[in-house]
Parts: C-alpha cells; sequence; structure tokens
C-alpha cells in the first residue's frame, strides 16, 4: 500500500541525501526526527489495513447471523435461480417464470431479496468467470444448506 502511495522515491531520496552526510545512522532517531511525514504516513496505511480487516471480520459475522435468521425462516417459494453475468448485472427468476433484472447485481440487494423470498432453495449460475466469486460466497454462507453453485 506504501509503494501504491508513491513514496519510495521520497524516502530513497532523503536517506541518500543523510548518507552523502554522515557516513552512519540511527535509524529510529532518523525516522522519528527526520521522517516524519512519512512515519505517519505508515501509520496511516497500518490503520487503513486494520480497519479493513476488521469490517471484513464484521461484515462476515454478520452474514452469520442472516444465515442463522434464513435457517429460521420456512420458506415463501420452492425454488429461485440467480443468473450472474460477466458484465456485472444479475437475473433472478422463481417457478412461476417471474423475473428480476439487476444492472448492478450488489450484494446487500440480492441477498435482501432473497431473505424476503424465503426460498427453499437457491440455484446459482456463475456466469462471470470468476467476477462475481465473493459474492457466490456470501450468498453460499447465507443460504448454506438450501443452496446449489454452478460455475
Amino acid at each position: 500500500r506504501f509503494r501504491k502511495l508513491g513514496h519510495t522515491a521520497a524516502v530513497t531520496l532523503r536517506l541518500t541525501k543523510y548518507f552523502a552526510e554522515f557516513d552512519g545512522i540511527n535509524l529510529a532517531g532518523f525516522i522519528h526526527f527526520r521522517m516524519r511525514d512519512i512515519l505517519r504516513l505508515w501509520e496511516r496505511c497500518v490503520l487503513s489495513a486494520a480497519d479493513e480487516l476488521m469490517l471484513k471480520y464484521e461484515y462476515m459475522e454478520l452474514m452469520g447471523v442472516l444465515a442463522a435468521f434464513v435457517q429460521l425462516q420456512p420458506a415463501r417459494v420452492q425454488e429461485v435461480r440467480v443468473i450472474l453475468n460477466p458484465d456485472g448485472s444479475c437475473t433472478l427468476t422463481d417457478g412461476a417464470n417471474s423475473r428480476i433484472d439487476y444492472g448492478a447485481c450488489a450484494g446487500e440487494g440480492l441477498v435482501g431479496a432473497l431473505v424476503n423470498l424465503a426460498p427453499a432453495r437457491v440455484t446459482v449460475y456463475d456466469l462471470s468467470g470468476g467476477r462475481s466469486a465473493v459474492l457466490a460466497d456470501i450468498l453460499i454462507r447465507v443460504f448454506e444448506d438450501r443452496i446449489r453453485v454452478s460455475r
């Protein structure tokens, strides 16, 4: 992540200038006093990475609670088929040939619709070529024993 920000050149330049004047380095002092702004960037990168991990963990925990809720719900619809398309769209159909097309298949909207439909079975056809793998994994986590995924 630090390399993505493009600050490696600034660190290299500062170290080169320092070594031109001095033949040794106290690394802790150098970082603390001469590279305070770089140290702050490193801290922000670490905090951002920790926040991202915590958010993913909490989201997966929420999906576990939602899975427990889905298991307690009685089935309202026999079967729902979900087609995940390569362009990011998806289509939901049921046994009565009702159809819902989503232009942009966001996980929250699709999961919410499926939870409200409360299907006895969910069949997912993942035609996205791996682009919707995260969404498919979320559906598997939420609908556990009610789902079948074809890739």
